[in-house]
């Protein structure tokens, strides 16, 4: 992994090692682990607090994915979006950076 650093630091790709960070703090899915969480709709809407079932549920039927936007929050802050879209958002706005 270092070596990967260095070179990404050499090539002028430093962001992108800071944008995989950020990346890498958001739980999506499965990989939420709070028993309730407050959801934001893919509208915006505020749905409320509701189990992580319902939730992931709320998603799935949605089509989309359930992500946690703010963990430390009580309880913990989830939105239904397009995680993939949302990465490729991040990154296109990194890369312009």
């Amino acid at each position: 992994m270092a070596d990967r650093d260095e070179e990404n630091e050499e090539n002028g790709d430093a962001w992108f090692l800071d944008l995989d960070a950020k990346l890498d703090k958001y739980a999506v899915g499965s990989q939420i682990s709070a028993p309730a969480v407050r959801v934001i709709a893919a509208d915006g809407r505020q749905l409320g607090v509701l189990p992580i079932a319902e939730a992931l549920r709320r998603a799935a039927d949605a089509g989309l994915d359930l992500v946690e936007v703010n963990p430390r929050a009580n309880p913990p802050v989830c939105k239904i979006m397009n995680y993939a879209q949302f990465r490729r958002s991040l990154r296109s706005s990194g890369s312009s950076n």
